[in-house]
């Protein structure tokens, strides 16, 4: 159209086409302009080959949708988007057809990697020991007790461990044997366990900083034998003694769980227990 000629008649886009502020003119059809009405406050302007206009106004999710850091945008249905939020500390996002979304936040399962179950620390107990219970169950094939420190208020007293079921004190049928060679020395150390009540896993806690450490792995417990088996390595710093240890308690149920004591001293020390995959 030159400038300053009047269009001839229909050739020109009417302006009755338009009614409100922000709409827009678009086409239903080739030579068939058409109104497109402005969207609500923050959508945008999609392509939709289901329309008339071949447009639409849609939500805007990259602001509207997410409400709080870690927030997910995830689909519900054919072009419908949700807000999934996100999870507890230390969940995974799983499947889960059962949800709107078909994801879900939930608790890292046992069936797969070594999942710390607890660490604890404790300080000034008794002799008569600190209890690890409830924890030895069907869920994982194996466990591994970290003792990252164990110490005696009192010089000198042997770090034992005994083997609990639902609460109930293991008090016989220890068999093994802890061995190993002193670093300043050509001479070993052992300790010996023959239907004992208990077994020991090293000699002469020491106080203060230096205390017995040990990583131990637990098999048999908490499965449908009767027999724990104990293997690991103890360092004992005031000794300066490196054990290799190996152990069978023979029960008459499941082994839940362990207890921690001394001889007779007070004892401190924190300890981690994982679980092993079950397969």
């Amino acid at each position: 159209m030159a400038i300053g000629r009047i269009p001839e008649p229909g050739t020109g886009i009417p302006e009755s086409i338009v009614d409100a502020k922000g709409d827009i003119v678009t086409a239903t059809a080739a030579d068939t302009p058409a109104r497109l009405a402005v969207g609500t406050n923050d959508q945008r302007l999609v392509a939709a080959s289901g329309e008339a206009t071949g447009l639409k106004y849609v939500s805007d999710t990259q602001n509207t949708v997410v409400d709080a850091k870690g927030d997910l945008i995830v689909g519900t249905a054919a072009d419908t988007v949700a807000r999934l939020a996100v999870g507890t500390n230390g969940h995974t996002l799983v499947a889960d057809s059962a949800t709107a979304t078909g994801l879900k936040w939930a608790a890292p399962a046992g069936g797969s990697g070594l999942t710390l179950i607890q660490r604890t620390s404790f300080s000034n107990v008794a002799n008569t020991g600190t209890t690890f219970d409830g924890i030895f169950t069907s869920t994982y094939f194996a466990y591994q007790v970290v003792i990252e420190k164990f110490s005696a208020v009192t010089a000198d007293h042997d770090p034992i461990m005994e083997m609990l079921y639902s609460g109930s004190v293991q008090t016989s049928n220890y068999y093994g044997a802890a061995g190993g060679a002193v670093y300043n020395s050509a001479t070993f150390a052992n300790v010996q366990n023959s239907n004992a009540s208990q077994f020991t896993f090293g000699t002469n806690l020491g106080v203060s900083t230096s205390s017995t450490v040990a990583n131990l792995l637990f098999t048999g417990v908490g499965q449908t034998t009767e027999i724990c088996r104990i293997t690991g390595t103890a360092y004992e710093p005031d000794a300066a003694t490196a054990r290799v240890v190996g152990f069978n308690a023979d029960g008459t149920t499941k082994f839940t769980g362990f207890r921690l004591k001394s001889t007779s001293s007070n004892v401190s020390g924190t300890v981690a227990i994982y679980g092993w995959a079950t397969a």
